[in-house]
């Protein structure tokens, strides 16, 4: 009888021992819970960031390759504008050539129209077929006049290549508003080292570098990203999240410890009271 009454006195030792371990593990595993959201919230957020810097500097090496384009593009129509500057040279002297040779041509083609004329008007029936001197000066005569043609023919085309050549320039070349002014205000607005002269008109005009293109829009973010304040801002805070993540997870451990101490406290107590409880409705 007495081991009865010791047996139980135990029993219900434990029970009452099972039940302050089983508050303080609803408390510990509620506390667990709260903290562990926190930690996911904060792997998620440090991930974030990260894809946030590696996106920034995905961009600035994107950046440098555009900026290497636009400074092939740039060397390309810089050669292209010094060579319109000799282009229009060549053609005012080619046009200058062919025209002065043209009016002698036509000085010759009218004397021999007039030639021509005297002859015909001496009325001694001088003919191609009797005269070899009269048929030389109708040949002359033809091939003058297809020379001519052929020169009107060249000076059209110098014309158009002229139009053509100063339309290139207009676009190209122009030192307001050329692309070659656009695509260096571009290479300067992206951060990149511009020329700070290239071919014009005059040869003397400059440009001014990292011109913005955003002017009356929205601010720009300025390049390279990773020099920029939003950058070392952002890996600031990823700094500061992975310090808040790494104390979140020694206090998470912390909890996860006294978390299964109780857990493995309540289960033994649990088993001892069952065992116990079976032998006492044995005897």
């Amino acid at each position: 009888m007495p081991g009865e009454i010791k047996n139980e006195n135990c029993i219900g030792l434990w029970k009452s021992q099972l039940e302050d371990a089983t508050n303080q593990l609803v408390v510990i595993v509620s506390e667990y819970d709260k903290l562990n959201a926190a930690y996911q919230d904060l792997c998620n957020w440090v991930i974030q960031l990260q894809d946030c810097l590696d996106s920034l500097d995905e961009t600035d090496e994107k950046r440098d390759v555009i900026i290497d384009l636009l400074n092939l593009f740039v060397a390309q129509a810089e050669s292209v504008c010094e060579n319109i500057v000799c282009l229009k040279e060549a053609l005012e002297i080619l046009y200058c050539d062919i025209i002065q040779v043209s009016k002698c041509l036509e000085s010759l083609y009218n004397t021999v129209i007039t030639l021509r004329t005297e002859i015909d008007s001496l009325n001694k029936n001088i003919t191609e077929e009797n005269s070899e001197t009269y048929k030389c000066l109708i040949a002359l005569q033809v091939q003058i006049e297809k020379v001519l043609e052929l020169y009107q023919v060249m000076v059209d085309q110098i014309l158009d290549a002229a139009t053509m050549v100063y339309r290139v320039e207009c676009l190209l070349c122009n030192t307001e508003t050329g692309l070659l002014k656009k695509l260096t205000d571009l290479i300067g607005y992206l951060g990149g080292v511009v020329n700070q002269a290239y071919c014009s008109t005059d040869g003397v005009n400059q440009i001014s570098p990292g011109k913005t293109l955003c002017e009356e829009k929205l601010d720009a973010p300025k390049f390279p990203l990773a020099d920029g304040d939003i950058y070392q801002g952002i890996k600031m805070t990823l700094t500061k999240a992975g310090q808040d993540k790494e104390t979140c997870k020694n206090d998470l451990d912390i909890l996860t410890q006294e978390k299964d101490k109780l857990e493995a406290c309540t289960s033994s107590l649990q088993k001892a009271i069952d065992e116990a409880t079976k032998a006492s409705q044995a005897k």
